[in-house]
């Protein structure tokens, strides 16, 4: 039997949602979604499942909350590319939860994510979780980049744990954060 994702958009439950395919397509007949929960823990997921998903994201215009629970999946540089894609074209976003622990994303990834948030000028909240993960100095000072250009940024949350990141980006992240008006 397979094993059902869980999916929430607009805070109700979607039910029978066992891949990726599904999600998107359940994303697609909901109308109006503003906030979307998706976690797939105990299923396999790569970097086409993840851009299937992140394409559908895309076509919400009025989306102003994702969290997206990613961990311990294969998807690399390409998924976290195409979820950054993602990011800059929702607008509207306030929160952003996205949970990579253990996947294969890397230094590109990390710029790619940093870059997509910095086009998300009403981005709030953002928790993002890059722990054991192949993210070093060049692709979290990348993130850093990208996130001072959040001006309305007012809750981080930044787990880098069992990664190659050191000093380079603590200051490159206290340099960009210095720039926000909050």
């Amino acid at each position: 039997m397979p094993v059902e994702l869980k999916v929430k958009v607009n805070s109700q439950p979607i039910r029978g949602i066992t891949n990726c395919s599904a999600a998107a397509q359940a994303l697609q007949a909901s109308r109006k979604v503003q906030t979307v929960e998706f976690d797939a823990a105990n299923t396999s997921l790569a970097d086409k499942d993840a851009a299937d998903l992140a394409q559908s994201l895309r076509r919400r215009a009025h989306l102003t909350s994702i969290a997206l629970v990613l961990q311990r999946k294969q998807v690399g540089d390409t998924g976290a590319d195409a979820l950054a894609q993602t990011f800059a074209s929702c607008s509207k976003l306030v929160s952003v939860e996205l949970d990579l622990w253990g996947s294969a994303v890397g230094n590109d990834g990390a710029e790619a994510v940093g870059k997509g948030l910095a086009k998300c000028r009403s981005l709030a909240m953002l928790a993002l979780c890059l722990n054991s993960t192949q993210v070093g100095d060049s692709g979290a000072v990348g993130l850093a980049k990208g996130l001072g250009c959040c001006a309305q940024l007012t809750s981080l949350a930044l787990k880098l744990q069992m990664t190659t990141v050191g000093d380079e980006f603590a200051k490159a992240l206290g340099n960009e954060l210095a720039k926000c008006p909050r």
